[in-house]
């Protein structure tokens, strides 16, 4: 991970592009947490098509063995996963919610919504930006019919 950020750093300063593993990994480094809880494990056998976001939370024992073993990784599937992973640790560092080898609430379960509502709302977005761009081709119809004389 370090050699990467020397790697980023000394293309901000030259004209030479970035090794191709680490344009990718600059790819998911933009990702908001919010994007990446909701990215599904798209590798091995277990944990398949799970939102990243439940792995770490039903999955603890999972992410500790996937950390031990693929910590150096240079797949990149894996490494999208590594590096939500050292994100919700440094997060988890800062902000305290760590103690003893125990994870503690921060916040009420029922403030969180879970996966299956998240995507239900992303699913009624899509369908409400549906509706209106159907609305927007109507409105301009409507216009363009009032604009010939119609």
């Amino acid at each position: 991970m370090m050699a990467d950020l020397a790697l980023r750093f000394k293309s901000l300063r030259s004209s030479q592009p970035l090794p191709l593993d680490v344009q990718n990994d600059a790819e998911f480094s933009r990702m908001s947490m919010l994007e990446l809880e909701h990215c599904k494990l798209d590798f091995g056998k277990t944990h398949v098509g799970k939102a990243y976001g439940q792995i770490w939370e039903r999955h603890p024992d999972y992410v500790n063995w996937f950390l031990e073993r693929y910590y150096s990784t240079t797949f990149h599937k894996q490494r999208r996963f590594l590096h939500f992973c050292k994100l919700k640790i440094e997060r988890a560092e800062l902000e305290g919610d760590f103690q003893s080898g125990e994870w503690t609430k921060v916040v009420e379960e029922e403030d969180v919504p879970s996966v299956a509502r998240m995507e239900s709302l992303e699913n009624k977005v899509a369908q409400l930006e549906s509706e209106l761009a159907d609305l927007r081709r109507m409105c301009a119809s409507w216009q363009k019919a009032k604009a010939s004389g119609y």
